[in-house]
């Protein structure tokens, strides 16, 4: 009987592994006879973990290589992070060692590094500090100001950092980590027992690594760059195996293809059964070319093959029960077809065998349907109810509220508690921080023409004022040699280009005529006392206007945008869509900012226009806004404003109107909480 099943993704075969080990044992009482075949002996540490315990002893006849264990990543992460050190402090002509800081967070957060005298918490601290700094290249010393005092690299530098970067001084920080891990984990035996076994085999095993490292670097003058050591670091560790010892007479079999060479068993799971890995893709491991191989009848990989094909089919030979794993999940570059053995089972085994059997199935996730049925929503309990009192008095805000309209789950989880998404690390200077620091130099050189006529003149010195202060913002947010090349070069001269640009637009716009600049970055407040669902609340707005001027008659509420400005948004047919479709947030922050003046505003009421100027395309002027069935904003427009968001504040407060996911998938392709929403994966990103 042949099993032949598609599980998707390596983690799933592992554990369904485990499953039909678990299977097996209840039906035939051992697993005895049996033998777990893993291709793909990388996969030998997470099968070792799924095997149930109930199936008893087990043999390992296959060894571990060295690259396999996390160790390993620990040590070529650190030896990656210095030979890269090497080139930028080459490439920037810096005296002193630069770090690249994703190489430095991947080492703080890797589990092994956190193992130095029980660091876990620091290192997660240190690798937050650094994301916030903003530093895409960090140098030694302020690297050292990071890492507060008493944690294991404050106190010897030696396991992370070097004097010089070379072989000879890598091999010496390896060393010091190995010995610092084998006194942590023997002073940690005690506790764990057992437990710490295979960690001290990994150390033991890398001594020698290391010592026939030593003894190559003495003999062979060529390695003498990181880069030559770091591949022959990465073979040797490719090539030395832990060994398991164990009893191989009784009990389950882990083993490698090769291992089970001249071996029968009744029974046999084998996993990764994909095309590439039985037979194995090919493998260019000799300088020999091809066809050379042939003419002279050397081994090419067809041979090998060949070897492969006979050793599978003769280890199914005598077999009874028979279940082949294979991943149905491929990569970019495909993977996910099983193996050609297979495929020619299922085809020609019956013709010289009517008594196998060989069934196909495919195991599969629950359907998205079933996703539906579980649709994530809040009720509006009293601590809940608390939270929108809350955010009540801070003052709701027109982005807060344009986020109950995208997906009211989204306004609770962002708003309400407050749930933010992890930092990245920026290596280029991203919209939310290109805005900031548009918008401030924009403040900062109007700010001295507040309250005054500002004729074409004003704005012609503002313009020669621009590249100037335009800097001075950058290099708050920013390293100044991390604007000196690459991609954050270019943003910064596109961003002083786009500036420059709606600079000379203002003034083209403005001819002979003149404007006066009444506020910038103004935060105005209003509040009001609402019945919601028969009892009063009181409920603060609050917004901040980029800039408010007075020109030809009207006061003009403007929000300076730096991405592209449809036009067509900013006109709403009627006032439901405002208040439901997130495509007009723009017009709805608009309104929101032109009631809040409105609201403020002392005698008689002025005339209002608001609109956007768009720093990427000025066009002819502001995009200004027009409300439903008007052409420009007029009392009726206000009135009617505040009664949809009345409206909206009611709904907010109902507490029989819970806050569920939006229905509109489409909303969720740039949410921070799609993953936990499960709403990845579900086409939002095609």
């Amino acid at each position: 009987k042949i099993h032949v099943i598609g599980v998707p993704k390596i983690a799933a075969q592992v554990k369904y592994a485990g499953e039909v080990l678990r299977q097996l044992n209840r039906e035939k009482g051992s697993l005895n006879h049996t033998a777990l075949v893993l291709p793909d002996e990388s996969l030998l540490i997470p099968v070792l973990n799924s095997i149930p315990e109930e199936s008893g002893e087990f043999n390992v006849t296959m060894g571990l290589a060295l690259k396999d264990t996390p160790l390993f990543t620990l040590l070529d992460n650190i030896l990656n992070m210095h030979e890269n050190a090497e080139r930028i402090t080459l490439f920037r002509g810096a005296g002193k060692l630069t770090y690249y800081s994703r190489d430095l967070i991947r080492i703080f957060n890797h589990p092994w590094f956190a193992m130095m005298e029980g660091a876990e918490a620091e290192n997660s601290t240190v690798a937050g500090t650094i994301r916030r700094s903003g530093q895409v290249f960090i140098n030694r010393e302020k690297l050292i100001e990071m890492i507060p005092a008493g944690h294991p690299v404050a106190e010897e530098p030696g396991l992370l950092f070097t004097d010089k970067s070379g072989p000879e001084e890598i091999l010496i920080l390896f060393n010091a980590i190995i010995i610092r891990l084998r006194r942590i984990l023997i002073e940690n035996k005690d506790l764990a027992g057992e437990a710490s076994h295979i960690e001290l085999e990994y150390l033991y095993n890398f001594s020698r690594l290391f010592t026939r490292l030593h003894d190559l670097l003495k003999r062979y003058a060529s390695i003498s760059t990181l880069k030559t050591f770091r591949l022959v670091f990465r073979q040797m560790a490719a090539q030395l195996r832990i060994p398991f010892y164990g009893e191989p007479l009784k009990g389950l079999q882990v083993m490698g293809m090769l291992e089970t060479r001249t071996l029968d068993f009744e029974t046999l799971v084998m996993l990764s059964a994909n095309e590439g890995i039985i037979p194995s893709a090919r493998q260019h491991n000799s300088f020999i070319p091809h066809d050379i191989k042939k003419t002279f009848s050397l081994p090419t990989y067809q041979h090998s093959n060949k070897v492969f094909a006979y050793h599978f089919y003769r280890l199914l030979q005598r077999a009874e029960d028979i279940y082949l794993l294979y991943n149905t999940e491929g990569g970019l570059l495909g993977g996910a077809e099983k193996s050609r053995f297979i495929t020619q089972l299922m085809h020609e085994a019956g013709k010289y065998n009517s008594g196998i059997e060989i069934s196909e199935k495919v195991v599969s996730l629950p359907p998205d349907t079933g996703r539906r049925d579980t649709g994530i929503s809040i009720d509006k309990s009293p601590e809940v109810m608390a939270l929108i009192r809350h955010e009540a008095m801070q003052g709701f805000h027109p982005s807060s509220l344009s986020l109950y309209i995208n997906c009211p789950l989204q306004f609770y989880l962002g708003r309400l508690l407050r749930i933010e998404e992890l930092e990245e690390q920026e290596e280029t200077i991203d919209n939310r921080v290109l805005g900031i620091i548009m918008h401030e130099t924009l403040r900062v050189l109007m700010e001295k023409h507040k309250g005054n006529r500002i004729q074409k003149t004003a704005l012609t010195e503002i313009r020669k004022e621009l590249k100037n202060e335009l800097d001075r913002q950058f290099l708050k947010q920013m390293q100044q040699a991390d604007l000196l090349y690459g991609k954050n070069h270019i943003i910064v001269r596109v961003a002083g280009k786009m500036l420059d640009q709606m600079l000379a637009k203002e003034i083209s716009w403005l001819g002979s005529g003149a404007l006066e600049l009444l506020e910038l970055e103004k935060r105005y407040q209003y509040t009001l006392s609402l019945d919601c669902n028969g009892k009063d609340e009181v409920i603060a707005f609050a917004g901040t206007i980029d800039r408010i001027d007075n020109k030809d008659g009207y006061i003009r509420i403007l929000d300076y945008k730096t991405g592209s400005v449809d036009d067509r948004k900013l006109a709403p047919g009627d006032w439901e869509v405002l208040f439901s479709d997130p495509d007009f947030g723009k017009a709805f922050q608009l309104m929101m900012y032109a009631w809040l003046f409105n609201s403020n505003a002392l005698g008689a009421k002025p005339r209002i226009q608001a609109g956007i100027l768009s720093l990427r395309k000025p066009g002819n002027g502001p995009y200004l806004i027009t409300p439903p069935g008007e052409n420009t904003i007029t009392e009726e427009a206000l009135d009617a404003f505040e009664k949809g968001l009345s409206g909206m504040i009611s709904e907010i407060f109902d507490p029989a109107i819970p806050f569920f996911q939006t229905e509109d998938e489409k909303r969720c392709r740039y949410c921070s909480f799609k993953e936990m929403c499960n709403r990845v994966g579900s086409g939002i990103n095609e």
